[in-house]
């Protein structure tokens, strides 16, 4: 059975597309999941009513990975980080399976951080692989492929 996911908006400039455009399929998964690790957990509270049903789902919405940035990078933190965003990420019902790799090796002369991500999703759309980049407070996709 193929899932509709339906359309939105490009809310990003630059990466992989232009801003302000129609988007769907990968294009719109990858960019709701982006949302869902730029989003700080519980501050979705603000735009909805307690009276929805999936208020309880939002309260445990977003993981920010732009503080990640500002914690000690060991080998245990790191299968850590994974594993939070991988949970995150699988919040979302559209995805069968996350597969995250965290990679600080640009940390020290750029103080940037690339995360993989590897996306099966619940549907025939078909699995793809994100490529984020984190840096201070920016997050960049450079990738859906």
């Amino acid at each position: 059975m193929m899932i509709g996911y339906g359309q939105d908006i490009s809310v990003y400039e630059g990466g992989i597309g232009k801003f302000h455009r129609i988007i769907k399929g990968r294009e719109l998964l990858a960019q709701d999941l982006r949302k869902r690790l730029e989003t700080p957990r519980g501050t979705m509270l603000y735009f909805i009513s307690k009276d929805d049903p999936k208020y309880p789902e939002y309260e445990e919405y977003g993981y920010d990975i732009t503080l990640l940035l500002e914690q000690k990078f060991t080998p245990g933190r790191i299968l850590a980080m994974q594993v939070e965003i991988k949970n995150e990420l699988e919040k979302d019902d559209r995805v069968s399976q996350a597969i995250v790799t965290v990679d600080g090796s640009k940390l020290l002369r750029q103080s940037i951080l690339t995360i993989t991500i590897n996306i099966i999703p619940n549907s025939q759309l078909g699995t793809f692989t994100m490529i984020l980049e984190v840096a201070d407070a920016a997050i960049q996709l450079f990738e859906v492929s």
